[in-house]
């Protein structure tokens, strides 16, 4: 796999991108977002990338949306476009986000994150004085924390995002492994998934992580 990225210039992030977005397709369920306690369907695949700004010490994401239907090529210059404004501070709407979270009084930050959230991330509605879009996150959260020299993590489910799964890829390295009967070393990562248990059953969890290695076996 990673052969086949180098001579195209691209990096694992998008092509975890594409391959979750075609999983996430094909089993519905994840598609979701908890509203009153109830999985409601999402009628859009997006995968959101977290990327980091400004000296690294903030997260932003770049939305990948329909990215079952996009090819590897298309997100990689999605998400390149994406992180070059918001690192030069070009991206409109997460500037005014930034601004009106600097405005608020630390007392009220955990509320209002909380109602901003519920209204763009569970209701699906915008509020542009605020930068909010619907839907901000997707369904799937994505962060390749193998740039951080990280080989292994965990994320926990973050209550105001509204995206059932998160998906966090460890560091690229070679490990031994066995290759037909034989042990060989081959470069690999570790991808470890947080599942909101109120969209799907574990099931459907372990159907899901298969098409996913599936179709990263076939990008």
């Amino acid at each position: 796999m990673l052969d086949r990225l180098r001579p195209d210039g691209l990096t694992i992030t998008p092509l975890l991108a594409a391959a979750a977005g075609r999983a996430l397709a094909e089993h519905r369920a994840l598609v979701s977002r908890v509203l009153f306690g109830a999985a409601r369907p999402r009628r859009q695949v997006v995968v959101s990338i977290v990327v980091a700004v400004g000296e690294g010490d903030n997260l932003a994401v770049v939305r990948a949306g329909d990215a079952d239907q996009k090819s590897v090529r298309a997100i990689d210059d999605e998400l390149q476009r994406g992180a070059e404004r918001l690192r030069r501070g070009q991206d409109a709407d997460f500037e005014q986000s930034m601004r009106a979270v600097e405005r608020t009084p630390m007392a009220l930050l955990k509320p209002g994150l909380a109602a901003t959230g519920w209204l763009s991330g569970a209701l699906g509605l915008s509020n542009s004085a605020l930068g909010l879009h619907p839907d901000p996150l997707g369904s799937l959260c994505l962060s390749n924390i193998g740039g951080l020299g990280l080989d292994e993590a965990f994320s926990p489910p973050t209550p105001f995002a509204y995206a059932p799964v998160d998906l966090l890829v460890g560091s690229v390295a070679d490990r031994p492994v066995v290759r037909d009967g034989a042990a060989a070393v081959r470069p690999c990562l570790t991808m470890n998934l947080t599942v909101d248990a109120r969209v799907a059953s574990w099931s459907a969890v372990d159907a899901f992580a298969g098409g996913l290695r599936r179709h990263i076996a076939q990008a």
